[in-house]
C-alpha cells in the first residue's frame, strides 16, 4: 500500500453494471458511494542507523502495531563487504549466542520465542539488536529483512506482518586517534 494514503479516507464509487435474476423477476439495486481507510499494519522493521566506525554498530529491530506473536524467524541480508556480523543482543525477545541466531555468507537468521509459553508477546518496541562491525569509515548498507515464520500461542501462523528494511552507516569518530580523557570516580579529599 502506498504509505501516503494510511489514515486518509479515499471515496470509491460504485457503479451496477448488469444485473441477472434467474427467477426473471425485475430487481433494482442502488448503487451508493462510500470510502475506504487504509490501516497502517503489523511491521517488523530494521531501524536505519548512524554509528562511528570503530565501534560496533547496533542496530535495532522493531515491531509496531504488534498483535501479538509468540515465536518468529527472520531473515536479514546485509553487505558482508561492507560489515562483518557480531551477533544479537536481546530486546523484547531473549538471543543466546549459538541458539537464536546463525550467520551463512551474508544471511543471518534469527530464531526467537517467548520464555512464557503460554503468552503471546503484544508489546511495540525493540526485538532485538543486529550487531555488525563496520569494516571501513565510510561503510554503508541496507539490511533487508524476510519472515519466514510468525506463531501464537495456539501454534497457529500469524499472517498480517509486513518488514521494513534498514539503512546502516558509519560517520567518522568524533575524537582524534591519539585522544585520551581521564574520568574523575572520587570526590576531591581536603587535607
Amino acid at each position: 500500500a502506498d504509505a501516503a494514503l494510511v489514515g486518509t479516507a479515499t471515496d470509491v464509487a460504485v457503479e451496477i453494471v448488469e444485473v441477472i435474476n434467474y427467477a426473471g423477476e425485475d430487481v433494482e439495486l442502488a448503487a451508493v458511494a462510500g470510502s475506504v481507510t487504509v490501516l497502517d499494519r503489523e511491521t517488523i522493521a530494521v531501524d536505519d542507523t548512524v554509528a562511528e566506525f570503530k565501534h560496533n554498530v547496533k542496530v535495532p529491530v522493531s515491531v509496531s502495531l504488534n498483535t501479538g506473536f509468540w515465536a518468529a524467524v527472520v531473515e536479514y541480508t546485509f553487505d558482508a563487504d561492507a560489515f562483518d556480523f557480531v551477533g544479537v543482543e536481546s530486546g523484547l525477545f531473549e538471543t543466546v549466542a549459538g541458539e537464536s541466531y546463525s550467520c551463512n555468507g551474508n544471511v543471518i537468521t534469527v530464531f526467537v520465542e517467548n520464555a512464557d509459553v503460554n503468552a503471546n508477546v503484544t508489546e511495540d518496541g525493540v526485538l532485538y539488536y543486529l550487531v555488525f562491525a563496520p569494516k571501513a569509515e565510510d561503510s554503508a548498507m541496507t539490511v533487508e529483512a524476510e519472515i519466514l515464520e510468525i506463531i501464537n500461542v495456539d501454534a497457529e501462523d500469524v499472517v498480517g506482518f509486513a518488514t521494513a528494511s534498514g539503512n546502516i552507516t558509519t560517520a567518522p569518530c568524533d575524537h582524534s586517534e591519539g585522544e585520551t580523557y581521564s574520568k574523575v570516580t572520587k570526590d576531591p579529599t581536603a587535607f
